[in-house]
């Protein structure tokens, strides 16, 4: 939709995709605004005229990238009613609103809990090692002296720093585990991509193969 398209255009084009909002712009590089169903009315009610898009379209949209932290972007979003989603190149790739963080909340309420659960497990098998402060840093990432500050206990450690315990022997044999341990490692290698894909923006979600990834791994942490 641009600037210069007529103000029926836009409200035929609302009701038969019945969104709330459209995308005002000349590219796929630059947004000019959004025309909405409360822009419009708003712009009516002050008895401006309201012929042309631009003439009843509300400001330029914030704008995040797609691979920003959702939980970072859900204020903007509740707050300014509608983001739009740049990709790495900059080019808009959609738009997000409080209804389809809603809906998104439900989608991914359940990878959310699994993998809490799962990360809950994967700590309290660590705390068997007993490794100390000093074991623990041992885990961080020597160059990020940030991190190493951080770290003072088992609740400390990101699920990177938690999967590298793991892939250590010595840490693997003080926790005893009866599994194969090349095989969990395979496992939590690819929990942690799951993750990635769960805490940022990826308008997919994750796959129905994923998710029963996740359950089959947290009842087998719990079983052991």
């Amino acid at each position: 939709m641009t600037r210069g398209d007529t103000i029926e255009k836009a409200i035929t084009l609302l009701l038969q995709e019945g969104v709330d909002h459209l995308v005002v712009s000349q590219n796929q590089r630059q947004a000019d605004g959004v025309v909405t169903w409360e822009s419009i009315g708003r712009t009516k009610a002050t008895r401006t005229a309201c012929n042309l898009v631009q003439d009843c379209m509300a400001a330029r949209p914030w704008t995040v990238r797609y691979d920003e932290p959702l939980y970072d972007a859900v204020r903007e979003i509740s707050r300014r009613r509608i983001v739009l989603v740049t990709s790495s190149s900059g080019l808009i790739s959609g738009s997000v609103t409080p209804a389809d963080i809603a809906d998104q909340f439900v989608a991914l309420s359940e990878p959310f809990l699994f993998l809490e659960q799962i990360e809950n497990h994967l700590r309290a098998l660590i705390r068997t090692a007993r490794l100390g402060v000093e074991g623990l840093k041992d885990l961080v990432d020597p160059r990020d002296e940030a991190r190493l500050k951080r770290v003072k206990s088992v609740d400390d450690l990101t699920f990177g720093e938690i999967l590298r315990a793991f892939e250590q022997p010595a840490i693997w044999e003080t926790i005893g585990l009866p599994l194969d341990r090349k095989a969990v490692l395979e496992r939590l290698t690819r929990i942690n991509k799951i993750r990635n894909h769960v805490m940022h923006f990826h308008p997919d979600g994750i796959t129905d193969e994923e998710r029963e990834i996740l359950s089959r791994t947290r009842e087998m942490l719990q079983t052991v």
